[in-house]
């Protein structure tokens, strides 16, 4: 399967306590003024999560697509995880060696893998018609 989030796992890594970290925790930090930290490590959660639920929507777009379909998918997913990570490094670097900078990169990576997942479920709808 296409690995699809590689900074946002290396953050989670970096963290270290992400699992730790409850949702109710997570909603409470994104909702009052918590730490930076803490705010960071859920993030990166998200993060990992957009991932998931994107290569399972990939994994069941696998199993309707025959085999040069799949391979020019995965040549666009590649593509598309290179422009992913440029671009939300370009949106961290605005908070360069700052505390924020992970949480700016984290929630770049979510924003722009939850509009991915939304294109690939319409693409997979239009193929079934």
């Amino acid at each position: 399967m296409i690995r699809t989030l590689l900074v946002a796992g290396a953050l989670v890594c970096a963290a270290g306590t992400a699992a730790a970290q409850t949702d109710a925790e997570c909603r409470t930090a994104m909702e009052e003024s918590a730490p930076q930290t803490l705010m960071n490590i859920c993030a990166a959660r998200d993060a990992a999560d957009a991932g998931e639920r994107l290569d399972a929507v990939l994994a069941r777009m696998r199993r309707g697509l025959d085999a040069a379909r799949w391979k020019a998918l995965v040549r666009v997913q590649e593509r598309w995880a290179e422009y992913r990570a440029a671009a939300c490094e370009y949106e961290g670097d605005l908070y360069r060696g700052g505390s924020a900078q992970p949480f700016a990169i984290a929630v770049c990576y979510v924003r722009i893998t939850e509009v991915r997942i939304r294109e690939l479920k319409r693409a997979s709808f239009e193929l079934s018609l």
